[in-house]
């Protein structure tokens, strides 16, 4: 799904939102809250990760609206690389995966603004609003998470992690689905999720998002760069 590029033919609206949620019909019916609302303008829309780092590179929105689940990178992955190619956006998530270990990994890459997809239109307007003047707006898990606590985790359970593993992690860390991984270390793409399986067993993740979430809070992996690695 290709992103709605910013409007160029408006008026600048006081606070610029980009909306990108994988969900049409969601990311329609948060484009007619928004549009309801005195001094706020949806400029941009995404249906996925990339397109939302393309639409922070190219026109930087004030506030970028973001769910958690996108079907190429992560909304974790889409923070980082936009604060590193346009740190003045500010982030709201909004997601369906309201946990304290979604929301703390989030809270430490310095996101301001998170709620739960449960909360009413009014709340979402009143986070963008907050975000977009520096103030922080916390509700559900984010609203009591630590982003320095730690995560309950046996440590032996990490030490079990194989070498080909932490490989795997790394690139589930970098937002490479399965058959990117596969690629990149010469393997089958069967090999890979019996791979995946495991690393997500051995940290008690139980999806692709948690496990990330899981390396990063414990430093098992490095920080991605922007780039995505590629193969000569």
């Amino acid at each position: 799904m290709s992103d709605q590029p910013f409007s160029t033919s408006d008026p600048a609206p006081a606070i610029r939102v980009a909306v990108v949620d994988d969900h049409p019909m969601m990311r329609e019916a948060l484009r007619a809250l928004l549009d309801r609302a005195p001094g706020i303008a949806v400029v941009g829309m995404a249906g996925q990760g990339r397109a939302a780092v393309r639409i922070a590179q190219k026109h930087p929105p004030d506030v970028m609206l973001l769910d958690i689940g996108l079907p190429d990178i992560s909304g974790i992955e889409v923070v980082r690389q936009v604060r590193k190619l346009a740190p003045a956006v500010r982030f709201v998530i909004l997601t369906g995966h309201d946990q304290a270990e979604y929301a703390s990994v989030l809270l430490a890459l310095g996101v301001r603004g998170y709620v739960p997809k449960t909360v009413g239109g009014g709340e979402i307007v009143a986070a963008i609003r907050d975000v977009a003047s520096g103030r922080r707006y916390l509700a559900g898990a984010a609203a009591s998470s630590d982003p320095h606590a730690e995560h309950h985790l046996d440590p032996l359970t990490t030490r079990e992690l194989t070498t080909r593993e932490r490989e795997v992690l790394e690139l589930l860390v970098k937002g490479l689905h399965n058959a990117e991984i596969a690629r990149e270390l010469v393997l089958s793409v069967k090999t890979v999720g019996f791979h995946v399986g495991n690393v997500l067993g051995k940290l008690g993740a139980r999806s692709r998002t948690e496990a990330v979430c899981i390396a990063l809070r414990l430093n098992l992996c490095k920080p991605p760069d922007t780039e995505r690695p590629t193969r000569a």
